[in-house]
């Protein structure tokens, strides 16, 4: 599978773009392996904040004869964040069944401006699309959100684009909003920079490419 990755900055109130590399992890296919036993991808552990918080990210994932027959796979995303050199805890899980061949993975987006927010995307591909799904973990409450992306932006981007476009979660504010860059491809329109705020649920353009109107 490709999948392209831009890397874009905006200017906000807050600057929220750092231009973070990706630490990434994915379960393929579910492996060759077939039977109870589980199998472990972990990313590397991203530091930020003059090493004052670290993160990293798991896919634990199995399958049964029956499982694979169907290509489908059992799969646990696990987000792991460490402060003030402490031992990693579980910040946030979630259990997921993949069809069909989808494959799972985990990108580490990186750290908010302030240091408070930590964020993940806990992606989902088949084929050449892949389902955004952005998990932000509070480091004063000690919460995490998770929502996905869905056909949000490709509904709005469709409107006025034929073919195939990528879209990538770069970074994360420190309001926990995160900005998704969509490059530019042939006459699309409706690329450039999107906020969307995983709290709740909406979706605006923030940068449109250059000489083009916003997507209303």
């Amino acid at each position: 599978m490709k999948r392209l990755i831009v890397l874009m900055c905006v200017l906000l109130t807050v600057s929220a773009c750092r231009g973070q590399k990706k630490f990434s992890a994915d379960a393929g296919e579910c492996g060759d392996q077939i039977g109870p036993q589980i199998t472990t991808s972990k990313t590397p552990t991203l530091t930020g904040h003059a090493g004052s918080i670290r993160m990293y990210g798991t896919l634990e994932f199995n399958r049964s004869e029956q499982d694979a027959k169907a290509k489908d796979c059992h799969v646990v995303y696990r987000l792991f964040v460490s402060t003030a050199n402490n031992a990693f805890a579980e910040a946030y899980r979630l259990a997921w069944d993949t069809e069909d061949g989808e494959i799972a993975g985990i990108d580490l987006i990186g750290f908010s401006p302030n240091g408070l927010k930590a964020a993940a995307n806990f992606w989902l591909a088949a084929g050449d699309g892949q389902e955004n799904r952005p998990t932000i973990y509070d480091l004063r409450t000690h919460r995490a959100l998770f929502r996905s992306l869905e056909q949000k932006l490709s509904d709005r981007i469709h409107r006025s684009c034929d073919g195939s476009y990528y879209e990538s979660v770069d970074s994360v504010t420190d309001e926990g909003a995160v900005i998704i860059s969509v490059p530019r491809v042939q006459d699309c329109v409706d690329g450039g920079l999107w906020l969307f705020d995983p709290g709740t649920g909406s979706l605006k353009q923030i940068r449109k490419n250059s000489g083009r109107k916003p997507v209303e």
